[in-house]
This record gives C-alpha cells, structure tokens and sequence, in this order.
C-alpha cells in the first residue's frame, strides 16, 4: 500500500473532499482531515526518492493543491473578518466621568451572534 501512485490517489481524494467541504463553506470539516494529511505526508516521506520522483499522477494532484491554498485562504480571511465584527460589536464605549480620575466604560449592551457563517 505504499506504493506512490496509492498514496497520491489518496491524497487527491482527501483534496477533493476538502475543497468540497470549503466550497460548501464547512469550515470545520477540514481540520478533520489534517491528521490523514499528515499520515499521507509521512507516507509519501518515507518511500526512496526515486520512487518519489517517478509518480505520474502529480499533475492530477498540483490543480487541487492550487484550490485548496486559495480556499483555505478564503476561509481564513472570511473566519477573520467574523472574528473582527464580533469583536467590534462588543466594544465598550468610554464615557467621560464627572467624578476625578480616569474615564469609566459605560454598560455594554447585550450582543448576540450566531457563530455559523
């Protein structure tokens, strides 16, 4: 079974899924796949380097490895940007005391988010 040709049908499959799973906008999904990924990765490591070089299904396997960097990139930046509007909205804003010393923050509003995006 570690032969190249299995490990990179393997890895294509998993790529597949996962970018199905980013384009369906499952965030969660692909860190399930992280721990087959890295088992694939020592797989692959492991073989002698001629065997390694002599893998014909790589062009297969480079398309889907373009999706996934720009999907997960996606993902990140629209997991950032969740994070920053949830973050803005609870702020507190400081009001100017009366009394001596620093500003004091007024009471915060409730906020309310739905953590699916």
């Amino acid at each position: 079974m570690n032969d190249v040709k299995d490990i990179i049908k393997e890895f294509i499959n998993l790529l597949s899924a996962e970018n199905a799973a980013l384009r369906a906008g499952d965030f969660s999904k692909p860190a399930s796949f992280l721990v087959e990924k890295a088992a694939l990765a020592a797989r692959f490591s492991a073989l002698p380097p001629e065997q390694q070089s002599s893998a014909g299904d790589f062009d297969r396997l480079e398309p889907l490895i373009q999706q996934n960097r720009l999907l997960l990139e996606s993902a990140i930046d629209t997991q950032s940007r969740v994070i920053s509007t949830v973050l803005s909205a609870c702020e507190k804003p400081l009001a100017q005391s009366y009394r001596q010393g620093a500003p004091r923050p007024l009471a915060m509003r409730p906020v309310a988010f739905s953590a699916q995006a």
